[in-house]
């Protein structure tokens, strides 16, 4: 007989990581949108963003947590320019295979510039998240409240961001029709360094909520990065509201699980959900059907 706390405990997990999931998937999104191209350099992205924020900003440089994460997002902001001035932009009319190969390379060069600047070795981050609290008996960290509440604000800041604000709106434009939207006078390449400096500011905040969570490693984001492209395939590929979805059902399907089978196999669950969904409806749950 499952108890009242284990449930609690696996749902509000679940959450917390599926928002998780959601926010990987809604970066997928940001970029697919407006460039039409798949960056599979996110998992490398997130774990240097970790780093810059916790090895360099909190330990190397010993600055206080709330100018560590300014610093940290500047740093994003300023590789989000390189990689779409290198990557995204001059190769926005090429076939997807070469940009693909493209962010792939630029996710090896980020890993090697992580291990020749901070070496092999896991860095050890005090978890800046501290305390438990308990809910319907169910005692969590308060790791995982701290992680779902920011989680969920961010999400819903980014909805409000690209339905309500001007630029918002633009990139909207760009993702319909990147043609119609230049012969309207619409800037593509400028909106197109927005959603890239928008994704990695978002890889950026990630890195910051998973590393109570994880170690901070050079592999801590890449099961992360590729079962948040998996909820964007559950929920919708392309669509903001999909990938919440998808993330948060991925996230709590596999906790619950992982009550009926072992933990081991945790992975394995969400990307049978993956399968399951490309087999039956590959759109996801929110995506229409392509006529």
């Amino acid at each position: 007989m499952i108890s009242t706390a284990t449930l609690v405990q696996a749902i509000v997990s679940g959450i917390a990581m599926g928002l998780i999931y959601s926010l990987v998937g809604i970066e997928y999104t940001l970029i697919w949108n407006t460039t039409g191209m798949l960056n599979f350099a996110h998992g490398k992205v997130i774990t240097f963003c970790g780093y810059l924020f916790g090895a360099l900003c909190l330990k190397q440089m010993g600055l206080p947590l709330v100018w560590s994460l300014i610093l940290a997002l500047v740093l994003a902001a300023i590789l989000a320019l390189l990689m779409s001035s290198s990557i995204f932009i001059p190769l926005r009319t090429k076939d997807n295979l070469c940009c693909i190969l493209a962010t792939v390379m630029a996710g090896k060069i980020l890993y090697e510039a992580m291990r020749l600047i901070w070496g092999a070795f896991n860095v050890g981050i005090d978890n800046y998240f501290p305390g438990t609290i308990n809910i319907f008996g169910a005692t969590l960290p308060a790791t995982y409240i701290y992680v779902l509440a920011i989680a969920f604000v961010m999400v819903v800041a980014l909805q409000i961001f690209l339905n309500k604000t001007k630029i918002g709106k633009g990139m909207k434009c760009v993702s319909q029709n990147k043609n119609a939207a230049s012969l309207m006078g619409i800037n593509v390449t400028r909106y197109m360094r927005i959603a890239t400096i928008l994704s990695f500011v978002v890889c950026c905040f990630l890195s910051i909520l998973l590393i109570p969570l994880i170690t901070l490693s050079k592999e801590m984001a890449e099961m992360i990065a590729l079962k948040g492209f998996a909820a964007g395939i559950v929920g919708g590929f392309g669509l903001i509201p999909g990938c919440t979805v998808g993330g948060v059902i991925l996230g709590v399907v596999e906790n619950l699980a992982c009550i009926v089978i072992p933990s081991g196999y945790k992975d394995v669950v969400a990307f049978v959900l993956l399968i399951g969904f490309l087999l039956i409806k590959p759109s996801g749950i929110l995506g229409k059907k392509a006529k």
